[in-house]
């Protein structure tokens, strides 16, 4: 083959490749142009969380979302009758033409008054539109369509108070007996800023509802109380009721705390302290912080609680003990003759003899069996609508969740665990997190006059 043709072949060849690699830019140039310019995720969001009750304030939070090349619009609007409402309306400026608006995230958060819109109370639709930065759809981006049919609720539940008279004394219990109109509110006692849950069940019509409350002991600044129904559009109604608050006084109690209670019962705790060793700084971490932990780590099971009356009658006492301490008891810790600390007791305890059988104060099911802190083993039994029993510093238990017990049923033996002095029985009542005093449930006498001629009046409406 002569020179010159074998130079004609090359060029031909290098031609060819650069056919080749031009068509592969171009390819490549495409697939970047329809995976980054085209790019067909839809933007993401919900409205799921809103809820189908809109009244007036109430508070509506929308997330939207774009894997993409960003949002490029946002737009919310509200369908009511004939009109149509913009709610929100957000565009996002492009940072280039291959770079999108790079606005990934986004949230509508706003107050829906219907009020000031001008609207009754209606059926109503929420439209929500959203696009992103894509070339899709003629360039106008991927889109992203929702809507929720709502129903806009300005007025309030109603509250009808059915029980009359309130007497409470501070540490101890009430009940408050009252009919709500609408099913789905959330309902029950406000005593300052603590709510206590209203429970229906009592009687089949679930428009009446009994709620249980409770006075903190000290009763600090004269807290008001009253009824609370807020519906699912967050219309709110505050009902008052008449009350009075008796006064109460409550014992206070030094207690000396010697090496050998500290060497005895500190190594039983594993808490967060700087120097392990140091037990009086142990003991006042345990008396304080850990406390407060135990309390709540108790109660905690109120939060979840039959629907249905299970106790009967007077609560009972031990069988043979004696009151060793009683409720909200200011105690008064020494060392070495120097006040270290001090601390409120809530509850009773009680003394018998070494493991003694301790009895179920009454009906009820068993919502807890464990070992908490300072209370030691302990059995919680929940009693129906919010009401409690506690028996703590336990040596055994005779029972476990979920068993349903009768009043005077042996559930377990007295001991000392936790930070038990000597073999006893501490007894405590709560509702709704708030300890109570005992010593009122266990008077028949207050049963009836503060609880049950309630009830019975509420037994009439069935």
């Amino acid at each position: 083959m002569s020179r010159r043709n074998l130079g004609k072949k090359s060029k031909g060849s290098f031609k060819k490749i650069w056919l080749i690699l031009l068509s592969l830019i171009l390819v490549a140039l495409v697939v970047f142009v329809y995976i980054f310019l085209f790019e067909g995720k839809k933007p993401v969001a919900s409205l799921e969380e809103i809820s189908t009750s809109m009244g007036n304030n109430t508070k509506i939070v929308i997330p939207v979302t774009d894997e993409g090349r960003g949002l490029k619009e946002v737009h919310l609007y509200l369908n009511a009758g004939e009109r149509e409402i913009l709610l929100e309306k957000k565009i996002f400026k492009p940072k280039g033409f291959l770079k999108g608006t790079g606005e990934n995230s986004y949230e509508i958060e706003l107050q829906f008054n219907p009020r000031e819109l001008g609207l009754a109370d209606c059926m109503a639709t929420l439209r929500l539109l959203v696009r992103d930065s894509s070339f899709r759809d003629f360039f106008k981006g991927n889109k992203l369509y929702l809507q929720k049919d709502v129903i806009i609720d300005t007025t309030p539940p109603n509250i009808s108070l059915i029980s009359r008279q309130h007497y409470i004394t501070p540490g101890g219990a009430g009940l408050v007996c009252y009919k709500v109109s609408e099913l789905d509110s959330k309902d029950g006692v406000m005593v300052g800023e603590e709510f206590f849950p209203g429970y229906s069940g009592f009687i089949k019509d679930p428009h009446y509802k009994i709620a249980f409350f409770a006075l903190d002991h000290r009763n600090e600044n004269n807290k008001p109380l009253y009824i609370v129904a807020v519906d699912r559009a967050g219309n709110e109604k505050k009902a008052g009721f008449p009350y009075y608050i008796r006064n109460a006084s409550f014992r206070q109690d030094r207690i000396n705390i010697s090496d050998n209670f500290l060497a005895w019962k500190m190594p039983e705790f594993n808490v967060p302290v700087d120097n392990p060793d140091d037990l009086v700084k142990k003991f006042l971490y345990v008396n304080n912080d850990y406390r407060v932990q135990n309390s709540d780590e108790l109660t905690k099971v109120s939060e979840s609680t039959e629907h249905k009356k299970m106790w009967s009658g007077e609560f009972i006492q031990m069988g043979g003990s004696a009151k060793r301490a009683g409720f909200a008891d200011h105690r008064f810790y020494y060392y070495k003759n120097k006040k270290i600390d001090d601390a409120f007791h809530m509850g009773l305890d009680l003394a018998s003899v070494s493991n003694a059988p301790v009895p179920a104060s009454n009906n009820g099911i068993v919502a807890d069996v464990k070992s908490i802190g300072i209370y030691g083993l302990t059995v919680t039994i929940d009693h129906g609508f919010g009401l409690f029993s506690c028996y703590s510093h336990l040596s055994q238990a005779d029972v476990k969740k979920g068993d349903m017990v009768e009043k005077g049923q042996i559930i377990g033996r007295t001991g000392t665990s936790g930070m038990a002095v000597g073999d006893h029985l501490h007894f405590g009542m709560f509702i709704n997190k708030r300890f109570v005093d005992p010593i009122e449930w266990l008077d028949s006498n207050w049963i009836k006059n503060n609880i049950t001629s309630k009830l019975d009046l509420v037994l009439t409406y069935q």
